[in-house]
């Protein structure tokens, strides 16, 4: 009389971490030879579920490295003067004075941008970082008075022409409770250009 053979519990456990990519497949690899080995010992079911496991979880390794290495490359590089020289899209708290950004759009609330050399077309211009003091992110109407007063301000100084240009707009951008916690303590002024520019304004 024969009896059936158990299905080993590494190899299943294999194939649910290769489909659920929990730890990007890696324990379904873990778990993959885990079970191979014992099931060469024991003599189990569950060969085909241990490799499955293996291959699905190195897919989901693979696939993990290179959304991580685009990440990577996405993001915009800059020479040491700190001028950007590659675009990418960036977080917008990491926004320098003198940066490009392709098109701000029209948003109430930004996370990131893509920030572009100013030699290419681009439609703003972040000209000036306002710092801001206290523990906690000021009210709106503090954060309004100075944004509006500081940036005109500064763009007269930054450049003197797009200052009484009609082609060019004021916005600026404001840290959020959570931004501020993170350490973003300064208002960002942006010039925003009606059309493309391919240089920087400042100094004209």
């Amino acid at each position: 009389m024969e009896s059936a053979r158990s299905t080993n519990g590494f190899a299943i456990t294999a194939l649910i971490f290769g489909i659920i990519p929990c730890l990007g497949g890696i324990l379904g690899i873990i778990f993959g030879i885990l079970g191979l080995n014992q099931i060469k010992r024991t003599g189990q079911n569950g060969r085909g579920l241990a490799i499955a496991g293996i291959v699905l979880g190195s897919i989901w390794v693979i696939a993990s490295i290179v959304v991580i290495a685009v990440g990577i490359n996405d993001k915009p590089k800059r020479d040491d003067s700190g001028h950007v020289t590659q675009s990418g899209d960036m977080d917008v708290t990491q926004l320098r004075v003198g940066d490009c950004v392709a098109d701000l759009g029209d948003k109430d609330f930004y996370t990131t941008t893509k920030a572009i050399p100013c030699a290419q077309p681009h439609k703003a211009e972040v000209y000036a970082l306002l710092p801001l003091s206290g523990t906690s992110v000021p009210p709106q109407s503090v954060l309004d008075e100075k944004g509006n007063e500081g940036c005109s301000t500064a763009l007269e100084s930054y450049s003197p022409s797009a200052f009484e240009d009609d082609g060019v707009e004021i916005t600026y951008l404001y840290p959020t409770k959570r931004s501020w916690a993170q350490g973003d303590h300064s208002i960002a002024c942006v010039a925003v250009f009606t059309t493309e520019r391919t240089a920087s304004i400042k100094g004209k």
